[in-house]
């Protein structure tokens, strides 16, 4: 998928609005509003779905669900990373080089 967070918006409207009737037209376009004027806008238009659906519960757990996703790979990235440099000289140079261009 391709755009910013508004192409998530068509996506949400099916969803929410229409087929799970979580949330009204309105209660959509406010969590979007709430989303734009908030740093992180996917991540406030979640939590705020999460809260009008469940309460303070459904937000964290909305929270936790949008930030977990992206943690758990950061972790596997670092550990796959450090298995590739391996023994093999090329490998260590090709990690040494990617790390330098990175930073």
């Amino acid at each position: 998928m391709f755009g910013s967070g508004y192409v998530l918006l068509a996506f949400l409207r099916t969803e929410f609005v229409e087929r799970l009737h979580w949330l009204t037209e309105k209660q959509l376009i406010d969590a979007v509003a709430v989303g734009q004027f908030t740093p992180g806008p996917l991540s406030a238009t979640a939590t705020f779905i999460g809260y009008v659906v469940a309460g303070w519960r459904g937000a964290i757990v909305a929270t936790v669900g949008i930030f977990l996703p992206g943690f758990v790979l950061v972790a596997l990235s670092g550990r796959f990373s450090r298995a590739c440099e391996g023994r093999q000289p090329w490998r260590r140079r090709w990690m040494a080089w990617s790390r330098d261009r990175s930073r």
